[in-house]
């Protein structure tokens, strides 16, 4: 996934937290195998190299992932959507060029979305209705990673723990000592090097940033509606909570590209710098 995780995990026990941290991070670096566009082996460059073609098997916990990706692109009305690989590489965001470098004002193609991607829960098997397409799960693979090392940390009895995947995304458990639960801090997205506010994450929930620099497509100077190819909205960041890290990832990643009403709690902040929250775990960072 092209990222570093890392977890912090308390107890008494030593011996134990280690083997259930090094088991939850053996599940993530399989995860990596799993999705990795850069991975010749793995089962999504697999699936991008012939689905167009003909129906391709996948292994069953990879064809979860892409039944909850499907849930996902409908619940957010498709402002996420996990086909969009193709585009991204055209665009130089896998890369190939410095994004922003070539014929970026030319609208996505309408066929290359998740309503072109056919799944049979029967065979574990995906097809491609249009040749070119390609997933890419970058948005959901790191919270879909997390929710996985977290039930293997349930699965040990460890109750104090944070992983993250590439302080973009975050999972808790339990709480530190003495603590209410575990403080996060979101950087202002205008001015990177200043705090703007901390999430308090309880037992069992997740936090997932996302905002429209780095890999994000950004097209003319405006992020890209995977609905229609035209230019997004102007929202700076997107930060969710929620229980699930994988809900969370692709939340803020429909939130970044239209911040309309979201079944989720979140908290946005525009280009210019207006800020809305509808979650309590928020809270501005010079409050007490």
């Amino acid at each position: 996934m092209g990222t570093r995780f890392e977890l912090v995990l308390g107890g008494d026990d030593k011996t134990q937290l280690r083997a259930a941290g090094e088991e939850a991070l053996e599940e993530i670096a399989l995860w990596d195998r799993h999705l990795s566009r850069f991975r010749r082996d793995s089962q999504v460059s697999h699936a991008n190299r012939h689905a167009a073609a003909g129906w391709v098997s996948l292994a069953p916990e990879v064809f979860r992932l892409l039944e909850r990706c499907r849930d996902l692109w409908e619940a957010t009305d498709g402002r996420f959507d996990p086909a969009l690989g193709a585009v991204m590489q055209r665009l130089g965001f896998h890369g190939d060029r410095e994004p922003g470098s070539e014929n970026d004002s030319n609208p996505v193609p309408l066929a290359h979305r998740f309503d072109r991607v056919a799944l049979d829960a029967d065979r574990h098997a995906i097809r491609f209705a249009t040749a070119g397409l390609s997933l890419d799960l970058g948005a959901v693979g790191k919270g879909w990673a997390l929710d996985r090392a977290a039930q293997i940390l349930d699965d040990h009895d460890v109750g104090c723990a944070l992983i993250h995947g590439g302080t973009s995304t975050v999972i808790a458990r339990g709480a530190p000592p003495d603590a209410e639960g575990w403080i996060v801090g979101v950087a202002d997205p205008l001015v990177p090097e200043r705090p703007l506010a901390r999430c308090v994450l309880g037992d069992g929930e997740a936090l997932s940033v996302s905002a429209p620099h780095g890999r994000s497509v950004d097209v003319g100077g405006h992020i890209l509606d995977p609905r229609t190819g035209a230019s997004a909205g102007d929202v700076a960041l997107a930060a969710v909570v929620d229980t699930e890290a994988v809900r969370a990832d692709a939340w803020s990643t429909a939130l970044v590209v239209s911040a309309s009403p979201a079944a989720v709690g979140c908290f946005i902040v525009h280009g210019d710098g207006r800020r809305e929250s509808s979650a309590h775990q928020f809270r501005s960072h010079d409050s007490e």
